[in-house]
């Protein structure tokens, strides 16, 4: 289950999937982590339902238009907990491999937030909603570290949206759903209370100056008095 130019995709049909986030769930306090692969474009998981964070790893193979790249994460034996994540990919042009890095900061939890627990998970895939920086950098890390246009001719306010609703909803159904209504925070999807505002203020200033312009009209000039 993934979201592919804005299509959701799921190789596993809903009352199975349903059936799987139930034992994830049941036994969250002994999985740590959940692992997918095959889409070679690196997303994250992050449906309540399940109670356990996941992320599909990308991949080696640039098939799907990605650069080649592999994650590396860091865990805790005493915590029994997986901490950051850092990619290291190829540069296409070069065939040289590094570690992707924004600033300095390799670590993923550093660059677009953490994804240790399911509540950090939820947070860090809703945070991109209204979070353009936090986006631009995932969509880089989505196609392998590479700055590429991987949906052309797709609305861009349609694939995030999409992208998020596919993180935080595993279900068909329920991704459905999320596609179809406004996901909090979702800045371009809303006009804020300060643009209200300043709209409302113009309109007025502007109703003031028209009134004011037609009662010095209306009023009579000196020399009509005379």
């Amino acid at each position: 289950f993934y979201c592919v130019r804005g299509d959701y995709r799921s190789y596993i049909k809903e009352e199975f999937l349903s059936r799987y986030l139930a034992i994830v769930n049941k036994f969250s306090s002994t999985i740590v982590y959940q692992f997918f692969g095959h889409a070679h474009q690196l997303s994250f998981l992050a449906d309540k339902k399940a109670g356990v964070p996941g992320v599909i790893v990308p991949g080696v193979s640039p098939i799907f238009g990605n650069a080649p790249n592999y994650l590396l994460a860091e865990y805790d034996n005493e915590t029994k907990t997986f901490g950051s994540f850092r990619m290291r990919h190829m540069t296409l042009d070069s065939g040289e491999w590094s570690y992707f890095s924004v600033l300095g900061q390799e670590s993923i939890d550093s660059l677009i937030g953490s994804t240790s627990t399911i509540s950090d998970a939820v947070a860090t895939a809703t945070n991109l909603i209204s979070d353009s920086s936090a986006w631009g950098t995932y969509l880089v890390l989505h196609a392998g570290g590479q700055t590429a246009n991987m949906w052309p001719g797709v609305d861009p306010i349609n694939i995030r949206q999409r992208h998020v609703c596919a993180m935080l909803q595993f279900t068909r159904s329920d991704y459905m759903q999320c596609i179809d209504r406004p996901l909090s925070g979702a800045a371009s999807r809303k006009v804020s209370g300060g643009v209200i505002a300043v709209c409302v203020i113009s309109f007025l200033m502007g109703l003031g100056g028209m009134l004011y312009a037609y009662m010095h009209l209306r009023q009579p000039s000196s020399r009509d008095t005379a």
